[in-house]
């Protein structure tokens, strides 16, 4: 079955980018070990030693019967013939000759598959995406509102780098979205107090101008509202799980960023993709016929070229947005995509906004506003 990304194309606008084919799967991460590189390692890469050591490291602990090296690589920081050999080995193992290119790059296909076999202790490490153990998974937020927004990346830095120092915004953004939602279910469930009472009811209204939950009989309004948080919570789970180097956003392949029309795309991922799993429990690859590498579907990618001067607010809602995506249902019914955009989206009758990234993209946008503008801001 094709296997459909959400490309963002502008502000909150999407457009769909499809992948046609069967798709190779590969293990689920369950407690990898931080396994980053700076530059390319292997045949043609710029080899830095402590890449290089990174690298056959990480090559020794794959056993030799799923393609780890036989004898064990020894761990000197020097490239040479037995490393670039075990690479190659490694990746015709996994992807076939024509992918053996011996070489291993930064946040590509054969570093992410590496990454699946480095053990490390029972907590899952930034960028797992297998939800911890018990209950749901994704633990409650607080009531409380959010922290006070985060300083804006500086614009000059590389643009991955201005994604990574966004996270502490989507986190606050989120959070703010979280608070509203733990509010609004305080006003439909009669549980607030009388000091609560106002700030319960605006934050309803809010959630309501977003999501239509107020359309609904009370115990289902009750129940899409914490459908929406439980969304959001995993969009948290995304933010803390991401460090430099190691997490859920990736640099798009060059090629990806422009639809066969032209048009232009700033980010993608795959719907679903944090929690998605084949019937093996392992996570799905991109179609190898897909324009660029081999691509994992538990990532978001962003299209340097297209966001490079995009500002620090347009960037967190796009981020923001993508995870709504990433986040979302698995079951294709059931999937957030984008039925629409812009102030458009906030007219969508309550199933369709609960199936729009747009709508979250709205709520997170909103709920870190002063509660004048929560009815009023029209981004």
């Amino acid at each position: 079955m094709p296997q459909p990304l959400m490309g963002i194309t502008g502000y909150r606008k999407c457009v769909r980018v499809t992948a046609a084919g069967a798709a190779p799967p590969t293990p689920a991460p369950t407690t990898a070990a931080p396994l980053a590189i700076q530059f390319a390692v292997g045949v043609g890469g710029k080899n830095l030693r402590d890449d290089v050591g990174r690298i056959q490291e990480a090559l020794n602990r794959v056993p030799v019967a799923q393609g780890g090296p036989a004898p064990p690589l020894a761990v000197d920081s020097w490239i040479g013939p037995n490393t670039c050999g075990a690479i190659k080995k490694f990746q015709v193992y996994h992807f076939g000759p024509a992918k053996a290119d011996g070489r291993v790059d930064p946040n590509q296909y054969t570093i992410a598959k590496l990454r699946e076999f480095q053990t490390a202790s029972a907590a899952p490490a930034p960028g797992c995406g297998c939800p911890p153990k018990g209950g749901n998974g994704f633990a409650l937020v607080s009531t409380k509102s959010a922290p006070a927004a985060d300083p804006c990346p500086d614009p000059k830095l590389p643009v991955m780098d201005r994604v990574y120092d966004s996270l502490p915004i989507c986190r606050t953004w989120i959070l703010a979205a979280l608070a509203r939602l733990n509010e609004a279910l305080k006003r439909l469930q009669g549980t607030a107090t009388v000091t609560e009472f106002m700030l319960c009811t605006a934050s309803l209204d809010l959630v309501d101008r977003c999501f239509k939950v107020k359309s609904l009989k009370e115990l289902d309004a009750v129940a899409a509202t914490k459908d929406l948080r439980f969304i959001f919570q995993k969009m948290l789970t995304v933010v803390v799980g991401s460090v430099k180097g190691q997490g859920y956003f990736y640099q798009a392949p060059p090629g990806t960023e422009k639809e066969a029309d032209g048009t232009t795309i700033n980010a993608f991922t795959y719907p679903g993709g944090f929690t998605r799993r084949d019937k093996d429990g392992k996570i799905p690859m991109a179609n190898p016929d897909f324009s660029g590498p081999n691509l994992s579907q538990n990532g978001i990618y962003m299209c340097e070229p297209s966001i490079a001067n995009m500002s620090c607010d347009n960037l967190v809602d796009l981020m923001n947005h993508e995870m709504a995506h990433f986040c979302g249902p698995e079951a294709v019914g059931d999937r957030v995509g984008d039925p629409s955009g812009g102030l458009a989206a906030l007219e969508l009758p309550h199933h369709t906004a609960a199936r729009s990234a747009t709508n979250y993209a709205w709520l997170a946008w909103l709920a870190r506003l002063p509660r004048d503008q929560w009815m009023t801001n029209k981004g």
